[in-house]
């Protein structure tokens, strides 16, 4: 119950920020069309690797302070402060090198710079808010980093709306944002106990590297999968088509929040149940997986019913191209929902490298396709190689998980909810077609959806009592 408070904390401060930067998503689009809407997501996803690298420690610090005895937690956060520090300076080098020998436009250069910063500031927050979030204490976290995010949008709103300037100085209060979270993060860090340094030696720095290389190795990975669609488009197809990607890759983006976060508020819980209590661990880890199918089934409605008759009429005719890429994206719904789910039931049970290796699987194909069908088939081509790639990674985190949760849970998670899915479907094109009106069908979808997620639900908590009045307990 704490996880799914923690998550609906996360969830919801993401929802704030996530609803203001939809908005400025649209107000970049009508006013600077595709091609700053490409120079804009062009120039995050070059800064993106600066927050991967920038937050190498966090995702292996919740892990170990959830773990650890307190004795051992103390310089923990100093040698994750350390290890950031040389990671980022490594990597801000490299960025730089890539936009000078790619030619770079000034603006997009400017606009990387700016988000950069931004994005390594949040990544030094991040970790700092690890000792809160190892303690299931999330709510600071989520506030901060939603007020941080909400207020450089509504500046950068204002600025291009009202102020009428250009988008790289429109989008200035973002690094400022980004310091704001450091210093409170500093004090979240103080208050559970852990002063924030980096004065350590040389040989605990090894050391720490040794032991998180494998997390910080996945995150890289998972942002040349989440990217190299984008950067490639950029690279083959010219700005335009990246823009139109992403106008239809965004709304995948914030939908699949409530699943990542869910994952992120349930991963203190699995880590700690895994080292002593493997029977509530494997209970934990399905209950993950259930949730995280719901909230994929309920994405995957929107962007098939909702997304694809609001495109146009919040980013203008230009757009006309998104509502059809959005509807083949609803392929990608349920699997990247699961993904997060898989990767921190992974992790818990100190299974970073089969994770790790897994992802590299996944971007290597998706590099591959990307590089084989954009040429072909333009955008269509970037969306396909997504699904195919995504696919394959989930099948092998199946494999991966088969003895953390046995198969005959896998198979009475999937089965019904495969039965859900293609009935919520089918209802909702068949209610489309008979009434000739888009909402008639996403009700009747929406129906047989949560409808069924009753009944799973329902079954799932007559099979827990008739298993608790057996027991012999």
């Amino acid at each position: 119950m704490k996880a799914i408070r923690n998550a609906a904390w996360l969830t919801v401060g993401r929802l704030i920020a996530d609803v203001l930067s939809a908005v400025l998503f649209v107000v970049i689009s009508r006013r600077f069309g595709p091609h700053g809407l490409g120079q804009y997501s062009y120039g995050f996803a070059i800064a993106s690797f600066t927050l991967i690298f920038s937050g190498v420690g966090a995702t292996f610090g919740v892990r170990e302070f959830a773990r650890l005895p307190e004795e051992r937690r103390r310089n923990l956060l100093a040698r994750l402060l350390a290890l950031q520090l040389a990671a980022t300076t490594a990597v801000s080098l490299l960025a730089v090198a890539y936009v000078l020998l790619t030619g770079t436009s000034r603006d997009t250069a400017i606009i990387a710079l700016l988000l950069s910063i931004y994005q390594v500031a949040f990544g030094f927050g991040q970790t700092l808010f690890v000792p809160a979030c190892a303690r299931e204490a999330m709510r600071l976290p989520a506030v901060t980093e939603a007020g941080c995010r909400a207020g450089a949008i509504v500046v950068a709103l204002a600025a291009i709306a009202i102020g009428g300037y250009p988008l790289p100085l429109a989008l200035v209060p973002f690094p400022v944002a980004g310091l704001l979270m450091v210093l409170v993060g500093i004090v979240s860090a103080r208050r559970h106990g852990a002063a924030p340094s980096v004065r350590v030696s040389l040989p605990a720095l090894r050391r720490t590297f040794a032991e998180a290389w494998p997390f910080a190795a996945a995150d890289v990975v998972v942002l040349l999968y989440a990217r190299a669609d984008l950067i490639l488009l950029g690279l083959l197809a010219g700005e335009a088509a990246a823009g139109i990607y992403f106008s239809g890759f965004k709304f995948v983006e914030v939908g699949v929040m409530p699943a990542v976060f869910l994952a992120t508020a349930t991963y203190p819980v699995l880590s700690s149940r895994f080292e002593g209590d493997r029977a509530a661990y494997r209970r934990a880890s399905g209950d993950l997986l259930r949730h995280a199918l719901l909230l994929g089934g309920l994405l995957a409605w929107g962007l098939l019913f909702v997304v694809p008759e609001l495109v146009v009429p919040l980013l203008g005719a230009r757009f006309a191209a998104t509502p059809a890429i959005v509807r083949i994206m609803a392929a990608l719904a349920i699997m990247a929902s699961l993904e997060p789910a898989f990767g921190r039931i992974l992790l818990a049970a100190h299974r970073q490298v089969a994770c790790l290796r897994i992802q590299f699987f996944g971007v290597v194909v998706n590099v591959v396709l990307n590089a084989a069908l954009i040429p072909l088939m333009g955008v269509q081509g970037a969306v396909l190689a997504s699904i195919i790639s995504l696919a394959l990674m989930c099948g092998r985190y199946v494999w991966a998980a088969r003895d953390l949760l046995p198969e005959s849970s896998l198979l009475g998670i999937a089965a019904p909810w495969t039965a859900i899915l293609i009935a919520a479907g089918l209802t909702g094109a068949t209610v489309q077609h008979l009434a000739g009106v888009w909402w008639a069908g996403a009700g009747g979808a929406l129906v047989v959806l949560l409808s069924g997620a009753l009944l799973v639900a329902w079954r799932e908590s007559a099979l827990r009592a008739s298993t608790r009045l057996a027991s012999p307990g």
